[in-house]
């Protein structure tokens, strides 16, 4: 997926608005300023884009408030709200920003925490996202499906993440064990080539059988 996303059409008022709320302009945690947002998820994800075109690191901890990641601040607010008609939306906005985040390489492996809470109990998003349905769900609340919902796609993603690294690692290891495995052949045939009398370079310009 490209990083950048147009920004969206707007009146003059709603441009002005969008200039203003777009964290970009204030420098710092940008990309975690628009996962936090609760504008127009057109909005935050053409903010989102743009921090990321700037360099804005999709698995940064957050220094300010608490060390949040990205995944960890769009899961805040499922944005299922309208802020400006306090009208509910017919879907969770914010999953779009987790969709956009896991495509543009956010790990849902990594964990985070609060600045008073020790880095070993700190915890991963899918952690934090099953924590938040289940007590949603148990206190009634139609709104645990966004935190299942946003488990569920960052569970794949991990899981796909743990394949294409797993295969990485073996492929490199098979390009070293290769690399390896010639270097002691060439030296093995040198060593022999001494013995017969010849020089490393006709061995080397030998032809292969």
């Amino acid at each position: 997926m490209s990083a950048i996303i147009e920004k969206p059409n707007s009146t003059e008022k709603e441009q002005k608005e969008y200039d203003e709320l777009n964290p970009n302009k204030y420098g710092g945690y940008s990309l975690h300023g628009a996962c936090l947002a609760i504008a127009p998820i057109s909005w935050r994800l053409s903010w989102a884009s743009e921090a990321i075109v700037r360099g804005c690191d999709v698995n940064e901890l957050d220094g300010i408030y608490q060390p949040l990641r990205p995944l960890h601040a769009a899961i805040e607010n499922p944005g299922d709200v309208d802020y400006r008609t306090g009208k509910l939306h017919d879907r969770f906005e914010s999953l779009e920003m987790v969709q956009f985040l896991l495509a543009h390489g956010a790990d849902p492996r990594l964990q985070a925490g609060q600045a008073h809470i020790p880095k070993r109990h700190w915890l991963t998003p899918m952690d934090v996202a099953l924590s938040n349905a289940r007590y949603h769900r148990e206190s009634g609340f139609s709104v645990y499906r966004f935190w299942e919902e946003a488990r569920d796609l960052m569970i794949e993603a991990a899981k796909n993440l743990t394949v294409y690294q797993k295969a990485s690692r073996r492929t490199r290891f098979s390009t070293e064990e290769m690399g390896t495995k010639k270097v002691y052949k060439v030296a093995k045939e040198s060593k022999s080539a001494k013995q017969e009398g010849k020089t490393a370079d006709e061995v080397l310009k030998r032809p292969r059988i």
